[in-house]
């Protein structure tokens, strides 16, 4: 079977998936809508908090990254003990996995358009100014994504309960340290947490040429790892 016609066939299978990683982030921002409604009517509608696009990138890349993950074993197995090659199904994941990120870039973009619509005369905030990320970062983030996920799949075929801990661990440590970081950015800037903080912002607010760089860096590396993991996973009943 040719590249081509496995990247056909993947895509009607897990034409179901797509579609519900794209529901399942645009209800996400939805919801969102209506808590920021809320936030309107109690603010004396004079306040808008815009969170729909939010909670879209929020959900979408909780679906794209878990989502991806837990469904690989099933994909993965399926293909391999059907006769794929391995390369064949690493190239059509991976062009399903870059469909299912735009649709998700352009729900964003559809929530962002119609927080902008309701209710013109309030005053507008954004929790993120997504509209201020460059094109650069916008291409770097589709390109990486795929990868990742699919890295995260393989983890999970690989090491099974012990990936699942070992998210929850990563996902705990996250929710605690985060907000701490943030904190002590503004409070103790000393601080080992805080410079930590200042490591990744620097990251995310470099200029489009280092941003650049550090994608390639890091798509690289994954990219290694991952081709390592498909090609080397053995086939299990």
């Amino acid at each position: 079977m040719n590249t081509l016609n496995m990247i056909k066939k993947n895509l009607l299978v897990e034409l179901k998936d797509i579609f519900a990683f794209i529901a399942i982030p645009f209800a996400g921002g939805l919801f969102g809508m209506v808590i920021s409604t809320i936030i309107y009517f109690a603010s004396g509608r004079e306040f808008y908090m815009e969170l729909s696009s939010f909670m879209v990138m929020i959900v979408g890349v909780f679906c794209l990254l878990f989502g991806v993950a837990f469904s690989e074993r099933n994909s993965f197995t399926l293909a391999i003990t059907m006769g794929v090659t391995r390369k064949n199904y690493f190239l059509s994941r991976y062009i399903v996995l870059l469909l299912q990120i735009v649709l998700t870039l352009a729900a964003m973009a559809l929530m962002i358009g119609i927080d902008k619509l309701i209710f013109p005369g309030a005053e507008h905030q954004s929790m993120l100014n997504l509209l201020s990320i460059s094109p650069v970062t916008v291409i770097v983030v589709c390109l990486i994504f795929p990868v990742f996920s699919m890295f995260m799949g393989m983890l999970y075929v690989r090491f099974d309960r012990k990936f699942f801990w070992a998210v929850w661990g990563i996902w705990m440590l996250g929710s605690l340290g985060i907000p701490r970081a943030l904190t002590a950015m503004s409070d103790r800037p000393d601080s080992a947490i805080a410079k930590i903080g200042f490591f990744f912002k620097d990251i995310i607010t470099a200029s489009d040429w280092k941003l650049g760089v550090t994608g390639v860096v890091v798509l690289a590396t994954v990219l290694f790892f991952t081709v390592k993991l498909y090609k080397t996973q053995p086939i299990t009943a």
